[in-house]
């Protein structure tokens, strides 16, 4: 993901290419967010790309860092400005997510044209008939960065804050629901649906999931 404005489109593609092979395949999407990215008026993009590591790592210096000025982490109030998914355990869901966006907002290279359709249309289905704790948990993923607080940054005027702002989790959960079901959300639902997502995506912050497991203030 990149907060950046839809009208570098050509130059963020004109980029991408410069560091991946002839043949290398990726998938490009453009969305705009209601409730974040508010320094690109919601705009930013996603990217599911073929390359190493190693060229990841070169892009994000060259193209997001240095040409674009990016934040990596979220830093004196302002969130993070890109991040990378590096584990995609199912990789057909992944893209099949990025595709609900349809077809105005995609750009790709090296996939059929018949397969893009097949993931537009099985988005289209996901959003009317698949659970939707799958749903959420995908969603989630794809926003880490508007409720992770950079690890660097432990205090904030002089009180110590969590890697992850659980409440802001919640508003994310809420807002999702809300956008998708007509019935009311209950606090008993939106917390099971909030700790579904920590002890399923975030395993390895055991205390901030018994924090938010015995404290409902949090």
């Amino acid at each position: 993901m990149a907060a950046i404005k839809h009208e570098e489109k050509d130059n963020i593609i004109k980029y991408l290419e410069e560091y991946i092979d002839e043949d290398a395949a990726y998938l490009v999407s453009m969305e705009t967010a209601d409730d974040s990215h508010i320094e690109t008026e919601g705009q930013h993009f996603h990217f599911a790309v073929c390359m190493s590591e190693k060229t990841y790592d070169k892009f994000r210096k060259t193209i997001l860092v240095n040409r674009y000025k990016l934040r990596g982490q979220a830093k004196k109030g302002l969130p993070r400005q890109y991040g990378c998914i590096r584990n995609v355990r199912d990789e057909t869901k992944f893209l099949t997510y990025m595709t609900k966006e349809k077809n105005e907002n995609l750009i790709f290279r090296n996939i059929d044209l018949d397969q893009i359709q097949q993931y537009i249309e099985d988005s289209y289905k996901k959003e009317k008939k698949t659970d939707y704790v799958d749903t959420l948990m995908e969603h989630l993923e794809m926003c880490k960065h508007l409720f992770h607080n950079d690890p660097d940054q432990k205090y904030l005027g002089g009180t110590q804050i969590p890697e992850i702002d659980t409440l802001k989790l919640e508003e994310l959960v809420l807002k999702l629901y809300m956008d998708n079901h007509d019935k009311v959300l209950t606090i008993h639902k939106l917390r099971y649906y909030v700790n579904y997502y920590l002890q399923k995506k975030e395993r390895n912050h055991i205390s901030i999931i018994l924090q938010y497991m015995k404290n409902k203030n949090i």
